[in-house]
């Protein structure tokens, strides 16, 4: 959790997201464009990649990650709530495995596709989401 910590808090931060709140290894991150938080998604994948190439199987930080998009209840800085809220969080904690990033309708028909990223349309689409979408995207 530490080191997962160390790596992503500063590309959260350089992409213009703010760490709402951490439960036990899930980050709860927000932007206020659709188009930082898969950017920012992107480069927080390529950063585990290129950290964990050469660590030991039970050093690797393996990230997985939702994003939703859409209306949401803000309470002060601690939690957001929302059906965009929680399908992100079905994605990220338990539809998507290692190195993924998933997302929804929502996010897809928002944002402007980062260059060299593909989308895979998921046979299932959590609580909260018309459709979700494996976000393939170019590792470094």
């Amino acid at each position: 959790i530490y080191e997962s910590h160390r790596l992503l808090v500063p590309v959260i931060q350089y992409g213009n997201g703010t760490l709402l709140k951490t439960e036990p290894d899930s980050l709860m991150v927000i932007y206020r464009h659709p188009d930082d938080a898969v950017r920012s998604a992107i480069a927080m994948q390529q950063q585990c990649q290129r950290h964990s190439a050469n660590q030991k199987p039970e050093d690797k930080v393996l990230l997985c990650i939702g994003i939703g998009y859409g209306d949401v209840l803000r309470i002060a800085d601690d939690d957001i709530f929302g059906a965009e809220v929680n399908a992100a969080c079905k994605l990220g904690e338990d539809t998507a495995t290692a190195n993924e990033i998933l997302v929804t309708e929502n996010v897809v028909k928002a944002i402007k596709m980062p260059d060299g990223a593909s989308l895979t349309a998921l046979s299932e689409a959590p609580p909260g989401a018309d459709k979700a979408y494996r976000l393939d995207y170019p590792m470094h």
